[in-house]
């Protein structure tokens, strides 16, 4: 995808300084720092997003199981 972003002059500034300095273009700097964000903060599988999620409970997880299966 092709776009157009408006960044600072002093931000292009210093994106070329490190492009300089990592052998690079601004433009790889740049799709590699959007990846590397991506990666971090895109969307967890859903094990991560479930995982644990009755931690903060003061219930036991097996005793309520069990209180919801004795009503069958």
């Amino acid at each position: 995808m092709l776009t157009t972003v408006e960044i600072p002059p002093e931000q292009v500034e210093a994106l070329d300084r490190i492009a300089a300095r990592e052998h690079t273009s601004r433009d790889a700097l740049v799709q590699s720092l959007i990846a590397e964000f991506v990666a971090k903060h895109g969307v967890k599988p859903d094990i991560d997003r479930f995982f644990g999620a009755w931690a903060d409970r003061t219930i036991d997880g097996l005793d309520h199981q069990e209180r919801l299966r004795s009503e069958w």
